[in-house]
């Protein structure tokens, strides 16, 4: 009987595994237009987290410059819309929804509430993030489509900024978590050693909304992919809220913050990309020169 039972239980185990593979194979392929399989194997890899430490070094110090200098340059329609919806968003959220939704919360908890929390509170885990990046990398080695290794070093990079700024907002602000406090305003200033007052911001709606921009954007040709992945982290963001971990106004800012830190990393290196050079040229069959335009 226990020897059936085991077999069972190996068994459903393979045909999930089996699953698993077959998913991952479908998701792969579906990411890729015709036009990235068409030139995967003769693609130039010029994206990889394995390039020397220098080059993440320069990529990381350009693309924090341009964030901090962005809010000083020019802004044109769409950045006064994203100003506007970012300090707007946050306030709202400040002001007018951090007590009434931690008490509705609190009163309203299921035992079915508690189990959603569960499955999604720790998607955003660091660690989970972060083998999910370099998971990508290896895809990009193993299919030779570089286009996967660019989102592993767009979301490393973004990431980077991103945390750094949130795990900073932690310790100099110390906000009070929901789980040892009932007021929302209350702030304590730096604090070095008290995870309870390390509220202000989310990191795990920090690190999940950093790493799907970043895919939804490159990937955005697939339909179904960006309001999936956008999906997946507002719930594991709705349920960092509810197991009060964080306040509502936690959740937003992050979720605002890391869309905005990757979305302009994304557009940095496409208007990199879409930048030209003029070359001269002598063709060694005649005795003409001109000029090659390298776009």
């Amino acid at each position: 009987m226990k020897k059936n039972l085991l077999y069972r239980k190996s068994k459903n185990r393979g045909y999930r595994l089996l699953l698993l593979f077959h998913l991952a194979i479908i998701l792969g392929k579906s990411t890729l237009s015709a036009q990235d399989i068409q030139r995967a194997d003769t693609l130039n890899c010029k994206y990889s987290l394995l390039m020397s430490p220098k080059q993440h070094v320069i990529e990381l110090f350009g693309n924090t410059k341009q964030i901090i200098i962005s809010p000083f340059q020019k802004w044109d329609n769409r950045k006064w819309i994203t100003s506007s919806l970012f300090i707007g968003g946050s306030l709202l959220s400040y002001f007018t929804l951090d007590k009434p939704i931690h008490s509705l919360l609190k009163n309203e908890q299921s035992q079915a509430w508690r189990n959603f929390n569960t499955g999604f509170s720790n998607i955003g885990e660091p660690l989970i993030i972060g083998s999910f990046i370099v998971g990508l990398e290896l895809m990009g080695h193993i299919s030779k489509n570089n286009k996967f290794n660019k989102v592993a070093v767009l979301s490393a990079h973004s990431l980077f900024i991103s945390l750094s700024s949130c795990y900073g907002a932690k310790v100099l602000s110390g906000r009070a978590r929901p789980t040892v406090s009932d007021r929302p305003d209350l702030w304590y200033g730096p604090t070095w050693n008290d995870d309870s007052k390390r509220s202000f911001f989310s990191g795990h709606t920090t690190a999940l909304f950093t790493l799907t921009t970043v895919i939804a954007m490159e990937f955005e040709h697939v339909k179904w992919l960006p309001p999936t992945l956008y999906s997946i982290a507002g719930l594991s963001s709705i349920s960092r809220i509810a197991s009060d971990e964080h306040w509502t106004s936690d959740v937003v800012f992050a979720a605002l913050f890391a869309h905005v830190v990757a979305r302009a990393l994304v557009n940095r290196e496409r208007n990199k990309n879409k930048k030209y050079s003029l070359i001269p040229t002598i063709s060694p069959f005649t005795s003409q020169a001109g000029i090659a335009i390298l776009f």
